[in-house]
């Protein structure tokens, strides 16, 4: 991994941590609805770095402008 992507990873477990007290501060007991929030987290941090990744790969999910630049079918 690049290092921009562990930066990434790092800041995100770091927001993770105090994300509990947060949540506990403002009335949320520990339990399923902080689970539920970091899980929030934790996923919006992956389809970030997932979409980081293959924006610096420049990859696309779109099939169909990839075929047009491949040319024609062997």
């Amino acid at each position: 991994m690049r290092r921009v992507t562990w930066v990434l990873v790092v800041l995100l477990l770091i927001a993770v941590l105090p994300l509990r007290w947060l949540l506990e501060s403002v009335g949320v007991p520990r339990g399923p609805a902080a689970g539920a929030a970091g899980l929030a987290l934790w996923s919006v941090g992956i389809v970030v770095l997932v979409a980081l990744e293959r924006r610096r790969r420049g990859t696309s999910s779109d099939r169909t402008s990839l075929a047009e630049h491949a040319g024609p079918p062997r």
